[in-house]
C-alpha cells in the first residue's frame, strides 16, 4: 500500500488490490486518493476472495470510491477488461484535466486583455442558459457596473439612442442570421450620468457545425473625440471651401498640399494643377527670396 500510494502522487492509469491488501494499513491509501487534484477519480480494480457482497468489498468501495469488484480467482481475460475499462475512463479524466487547463489559460488571457483596454467588453450567449439571448459585461465603462448591464435583455438596448435603437437591432440581428463572422456598427449610447455617447461596437460570431450563431463576443469603444475631431474637421473643410479667401497648405519643402477654391479663382490654377507643385508657382519673383528664406527657417 505505501508503494501504491506513492505511485498515486506520481500520477497512475489504474490500481489493482487484493483483498488481503486492505487488511493493512489502508489510511495511507485512502490519504494518497484524498490528495489527488479535482479532476482526479483514480480507477481502482478491487480482487475479492469473498464476493462482491462481502464486508471487505463493501468497505472498499466505501473507502476507495471509484472501484470494480472481481471475484477470486479470475480468468486473466476477465482481468484484462477491467484494467483496459479502468484505462480508457482514466484517459478520458486527463483529458478533462487539460481541458481544464487550456480553459484556464483562456480565461487568464481573456482577463489580461480586458484589463488592457478601457472598451466594454460583453458575451451574448444565444444557446440554452440563463444569460441566453443578454449581453453579459465582463467588463463595462460608460458609469455602469457590468452588473446594471446584466440586469434584463433589455438593458443594453433601452440605452441605445432611440434614432439608433431599430437601426442596430436589425444591423445585429442580420449579422446573427447570416454567415459573416464579424459584426460592427456606429450608434449612440447613454452614460450614466445621461449624455450619450458615439460607440463603436464590434464583435465576432461564433457558430456552430450547422452554421447557427452560438455566440457573439464585442467590445464598445467609446468614439465620441474622434466623432466631435471628424465633425470640426468638417467644419472647418466647410469653411474652407466656402471663403473666398485663397487658402492654401504646404510642406516644409514648399510642396503645396490643399488648394481651395479661392485660391483656384485668385491665382488660375485648379487644384489638380498646384498640389504637388511647389509655392514658388504663386510667388512673384522678387518675392521668391523671401519665400525661400521662411521655409529654411521653418
Amino acid at each position: 500500500l505505501d508503494e501504491l500510494a506513492a505511485e498515486l502522487s506520481r500520477g497512475v492509469a489504474a490500481g489493482v488490490v487484493t483483498e488481503e491488501a486492505l487488511r493493512g494499513k489502508i489510511g495511507v491509501l485512502i490519504d494518497a486518493l484524498a490528495q489527488q487534484p479535482q479532476w482526479s477519480d483514480v480507477p481502482i480494480v478491487f480482487l475479492s476472495r469473498s464476493g462482491a457482497d462481502s464486508p471487505a468489498a463493501v468497505r472498499a468501495m466505501e473507502l476507495l470510491g471509484n472501484v470494480a469488484i472481481l471475484d477470486r480467482p479470475v480468468r486473466i481475460a476477465t482481468l484484462l477488461s477491467a484494467l483496459k475499462t479502468a484505462i480508457r475512463a482514466r484517459q478520458r479524466q486527463y483529458e478533462l484535466r487539460d481541458r481544464i487547463a487550456a480553459l484556464h489559460r483562456s480565461e487568464e488571457r481573456f482577463e489580461l486583455a480586458t484589463q488592457a483596454t478601457s472598451d466594454a467588453i460583453w458575451d451574448l450567449n444565444l444557446v440554452s442558459s440563463a444569460d441566453a439571448g443578454a449581453r453579459v459585461f465582463t467588463q463595462s465603462e460608460f458609469g455602469y457596473s457590468p452588473a446594471e448591464l446584466k440586469s434584463d435583455t433589455n438593458t443594453w438596448l433601452d440605452r441605445v439612442h432611440p434614432q439608433d435603437r431599430d437601426r442596430v437591432l436589425e444591423s445585429l440581428q442580420r449579422a446573427l442570421q447570416s454567415d459573416q463572422p464579424l459584426w460592427s456598427e456606429e450608434y449612440r449610447f447613454r452614460h450614466a450620468e445621461g449624455e450619450y455617447l458615439h460607440i463603436l461596437d464590434r464583435a465576432h460570431i461564433t457558430r456552430n457545425s450547422l452554421g447557427q450563431a452560438v455566440r457573439a463576443v464585442g467590445a464598445m469603444m467609446d468614439i465620441t473625440e474622434r466623432k466631435l475631431a471628424d465633425q470640426q474637421r468638417a467644419l472647418y473643410a466647410a469653411i474652407v471651401e466656402s471663403t473666398d479667401d485663397a487658402i492654401i497648405s504646404k510642406s516644409l519643402d514648399g510642396t503645396i498640399r490643399s488648394w481651395n477654391p479661392g485660391a483656384e479663382r485668385l491665382f488660375g490654377y485648379t487644384a489638380e494643377e498646384a498640389i504637388g507643385g511647389n509655392v514658388m508657382m504663386i510667388i512673384p519673383p522678387h518675392k521668391r527670396g523671401e519665400e525661400a528664406e521662411d521655409l529654411y527657417r521653418m
